[in-house]
């Protein structure tokens, strides 16, 4: 489906993903982590397999919401008491 709503869902689930993580993890963790990734792949091309292996490896606990962000199939995912490993 490719209608206006599911969309706008897909263009900004990234972004809606990484903020969803902040709000858990906290500014300060988020933001060391963006710049250890940013520092570790800024001169190279990478997938959804490094990206979830480099974020999982520091979300700890929340491990779990990673996989339920890029799992899910289209749309937002459904979230809730079960984003903790």
């Amino acid at each position: 489906m490719n209608d206006e709503v599911t969309y706008i869902v897909r263009y900004f689930k990234g972004s809606l993903m990484l903020n969803y993580f902040r709000n858990l993890i906290g500014d300060a963790n988020f933001f060391k982590i963006c710049r250890d990734f940013y520092s570790k792949y800024h001169e190279t091309i990478i997938g959804t397999s490094e990206f979830r292996k480099f974020w999982g490896e520091r979300l700890g606990e929340y491990r779990r919401a990673l996989d339920i962000w890029l799992d899910s199939k289209g749309g937002l995912p459904e979230l809730g008491n079960n984003e903790r490993s």
